[in-house]
């Protein structure tokens, strides 16, 4: 397997294979069965929380998610462990190619703890990232 995710964002609501059927593969995979998985999801029942938890969910967070609440389990999560957190910046969205990005290389991207709840920008590394 190429890439092997640390963390994981999984709605739980998919077409076909739900979030809950994937955590508990994920959970099954030798090579997968360490992601940190966290539902980001619509569902907010206790029921579902306690659902989640039972998939395999490390974490479970409700549409629309706050970003201080993500980035302060993110930088816990680094903090917890040798773990370095990078998050690739999607090259610049090319209408003319239907959707296509205009650079396939991504660049890294890191997320300033500071900013505010409905903007997450760069120039800021999260605690351990790279």
């Amino acid at each position: 397997m190429d890439f092997l995710p640390r963390v994981v964002l999984l709605d739980i609501g998919l077409p076909e294979m739900n979030g809950y059927e994937v955590a508990r593969r994920f959970r099954l995979h030798p090579q997968l069965k360490d992601a940190t998985l966290i539902a980001v999801t619509g569902y907010g029942q206790d029921s579902d929380r306690q659902r989640s938890k039972e998939a395999g969910f490390d974490d479970h967070m409700v549409k629309p998610v706050k970003s201080s609440r993500l980035l302060k389990v993110l930088a816990d999560l680094t903090a917890k462990s040798s773990c370095c957190l990078c998050f690739p910046r999607s090259a610049p969205y090319n209408a003319a190619s239907g959707g296509e990005a205009e650079n396939s290389k991504a660049a890294p991207h890191e997320v300033n703890l500071k900013s505010s709840d409905d903007e997450i920008k760069g120039n800021s590394a999260l605690p351990g990232a790279c």
